[in-house]
């Protein structure tokens, strides 16, 4: 596995934690279309999840 498909999957397991799902173009859309940086909606999701 090279570098990046180890930061793209392990990002996206960790956006599980809060309840996340699949959103494109974020950070928990499924398979090659995996991110490797937080997406508007995951920003979104988390702040709403931590407030």
């Amino acid at each position: 596995m090279k570098k990046y498909e180890e930061k793209k999957t392990a990002l996206h397991e960790l956006g599980h934690a809060p309840g996340g799902h699949s959103y494109d173009p974020n950070l928990m859309a499924d398979g090659l279309r995996s991110y490797t940086q937080l997406g508007q909606h995951d920003i979104e999701d988390y702040k709403y999840i931590c407030r």
